[in-house]
């Protein structure tokens, strides 16, 4: 989230075939390093959650691969 100078990092787990959840493993604000505390504390809710089913319909998640600047998703089509 550039616009207020926060970083995250972690990994993306596929938690069923159309849905993901980010792990928040470090992060920084204003170029501090935030505590692990500090991470609980944003994510007290819940983790951050992408969810496409309406996107893919029937179809499935088979794998998720993570490239330098895009993430590629390995979906098994189902047309009809």
């Amino acid at each position: 989230m550039p616009e207020i100078d926060i970083h995250l990092s972690g990994n993306l787990e596929l938690i069923d075939t159309q849905t993901l959840i980010f792990n928040v493993t470090e992060g920084e604000y204003l170029g501090l390093k935030l505590e692990k505390s500090a991470i609980q504390e944003l994510f007290n809710l819940g983790y951050l959650k992408f969810d496409f089913k309406k996107l893919l319909d029937k179809s499935t998640i088979k794998s998720i691969k993570i490239n330098e600047d895009s993430i590629l998703l390995n979906v098994n089509p189902v047309l009809f």
